[in-house]
């Protein structure tokens, strides 16, 4: 049977989300930060600089969520376009965001719950 991991956070952050909002907020963070280490290792290197992999960031100040982003940026006649854009969806595409979550999704799973239950 494969493992669900979106259901069972949404079922942990409902059951959980008022009395331990302060350890869910260190675990999914800690849980990110694993993603923000893979993707980096998983992006493509080019000539520029800042690298691309360089450009991976976390923004934690929403509640509940996290969001990851790479803000490197291709400038075109039209302003410039996020590079994550055409390398997941461009017409010469190289994804990889996918790939990488679902090789790691069961590590940031258990490094949430580990942290979640006050492991490091």
């Amino acid at each position: 049977m494969a493992l669900d991991i979106e259901k069972q956070f949404e079922e942990i952050l409902k059951e959980y989300k008022h009395e331990l909002r302060e350890d869910i907020e260190k675990a999914l963070t800690a849980a990110s930060q694993i993603m923000v280490e893979r993707l980096k290792a998983a992006s493509p290197v080019g000539d520029d600089s800042p690298h691309f992999k360089d450009q991976w960031g976390l923004k934690t100040k929403y509640t509940g969520v996290r969001y990851i982003g790479n803000a490197k940026a291709v400038p075109s006649k039209n302003g410039n376009i996020p590079l994550i854009n055409l390398l997941e969806y461009g017409p010469n595409a190289k994804p990889f965001v996918a790939r990488t979550f679902e090789a790691n999704k069961e590590q940031v799973y258990s490094k949430f719950v580990t942290t979640l239950k006050g492991g490091k």
